[in-house]
């Protein structure tokens, strides 16, 4: 059997970088708003309770709108696309910052949600697709670098912003940035195809997964901040799921779910974020309550996290010319468990230095996880479903994100959240760690197949 020779493509670095700046934006977004929530309740003249809706607002739409939004785009051209993903993003991003009650900045922020579901789903794509395969798990790289610069600064620079200029100017500093990204994309993207409205089916489809993904979102959530009875809320995702399944047959997601492997691909981008994002919850708590480190400390050893992720992405880029994708990402989460599995012998004895030893192993094995993972995924999806891919990628990263603390949260709580339960949950977290190492191996595997079966 013979195979035609696909046409070499040309890298587009110019793109490459662009998309990873919009990924930093929309990560700085979140982490800027989170410093500010108590400005914000004082200048709403609200409860803390009340003021989380900034970050639920914006948090929300992502998980409702991340498969939905995936499948839409793959049925548009990606130049136009991006450039009403980004233009839409900074419009909201202005009136977020223009609001003149907390009700507007709740609205506002959710149409900002709206087109940040796009973006998170877009700018892998656009980072994979820009290059040759050869060069496609540097670009990831430097997606997954940049997306840590705006992750490390979105606390620090927001503060900073909030305090010289007031909150408003935390939304508005991008705004130079995304008109450069527009018109970089408007000129150096090829043209494609042009934009539609979304379908009936699209919409039917918004509704009934937004309703299992706000569901599950707000559960864990509030789980997380209040009591773990909110897991509840969570099988109201479950008649939502089965109407879908049951209307929707043949929709781009199920499509993917078949391809063999590319549901344990998923599965390992979900384990990454719940335990990396589990042991940082709870290293926090012991350091500012059985250490007596400030939340400054706190956040200066946690920092050495997002520091690591950047060299380590570069690193897995490199490595994976030597040695197989699904190696990386296993070795990554091997340095995980081992992080999380000496974290979990916390001592009253400890101090900085090793708390920053822990978090720079953890960052590390975190950024060479990403990195592999995010192209073992994207190598699933045939061109026409890359967009629908990741989506699906940016859904199971955010139930993770949430999921991990949430369940974290339980089980330290079922020790009346003593030290030994919070030992407990360390290893649980590590454990979960170990299980993305065999995730990612079966992943491998399945795109082993799959690019067998298409040869």
């Amino acid at each position: 059997m013979t195979t035609s020779t696909p046409p070499r493509i040309r890298n587009n670095w110019a793109v490459v970088i662009t998309a990873s700046v919009c990924a930093a934006v929309g990560s700085f977004d979140l982490g800027g708003v989170n410093v500010v929530l108590p400005q914000l309740a004082k200048h709403f003249d609200v409860q803390p309770a009340v003021i989380q809706w900034a970050v639920l607002a914006y948090l929300l739409p992502i998980g409702a709108l991340a498969l939905p939004s995936g499948r839409w785009l793959d049925t548009v051209g990606r130049r136009h696309a991006i450039v009403l993903l980004v233009a839409g993003f900074m419009v909201t991003s202005i009136l977020v910052g223009l609001s003149p009650n907390l009700g507007i900045l709740i609205v506002t922020r959710g149409l900002q949600g709206c087109f940040g579901a796009g973006l998170f789903a877009m700018t892998p794509v656009l980072a994979y697709e820009a290059v040759g395969q050869g060069s496609r798990v540097r670009a990831i790289a430097v997606l997954s670098g940049t997306g840590a610069v705006g992750g490390i600064a979105g606390p620090s620079i927001g503060a900073f912003t909030a305090e010289a200029f007031g909150w408003p100017w935390i939304f508005w500093m991008n705004v130079p940035i995304l008109i450069a990204a527009i018109a970089m994309f408007w000129f150096r993207m090829p043209r494609d195809g042009g934009l539609r409205w979304p379908s009936l089916h699209f919409a039917t489809e918004t509704l009934l997964l937004g309703g299992a993904a706000s569901s599950v979102l707000l559960a864990l959530t509030w789980a997380a901040n209040d009591r773990v009875d909110w897991l509840f809320l969570a099988a109201a995702a479950i008649p939502c799921l089965v109407v879908w399944r049951l209307t929707h047959r043949g929709t781009p997601v199920l499509r993917l779910t078949a391809i063999p492997g590319f549901g344990w691909s998923l599965l390992t981008l979900g384990l990454l974020t719940a335990s990396g994002m589990s042991m940082q919850y709870l290293i926090a708590f012991f350091a500012e309550r059985n250490l007596g480190f400030s939340v400054s400390q706190t956040g200066l050893a946690l920092f050495v996290i997002s520091i690591a992720i950047i060299p380590s992405t570069f690193f897995a880029g490199w490595l994976s010319s030597r040695f197989s994708l699904g190696v990386v990402a296993a070795s990554g989460f091997v340095l995980i468990t081992a992080g999380g599995l000496v974290a979990s012998v916390l001592n009253t004895g400890w101090g900085f230095p090793q708390i920053a030893v822990i978090a720079l192993v953890l960052g590390f094995g975190q950024g060479m996880v990403n990195s592999s993972a995010t192209t073992i995924s994207l190598g699933f999806a045939p061109p026409e479903l890359t967009a629908t891919a990741g989506s699906a990628m940016s859904f199971l990263r955010n139930t993770g994100l949430t999921a991990g603390p949430a369940l974290m949260s339980a089980i330290w709580g079922l020790g009346f959240y003593s030290l030994v339960s919070m030992r407990s949950a360390l290893v649980v977290a590590a454990l979960l760690a170990l299980l993305g190492a065999v995730s990612v191996t079966m992943s491998v595997r399945g795109l082993a197949r799959v690019r067998v079966l298409t040869d």
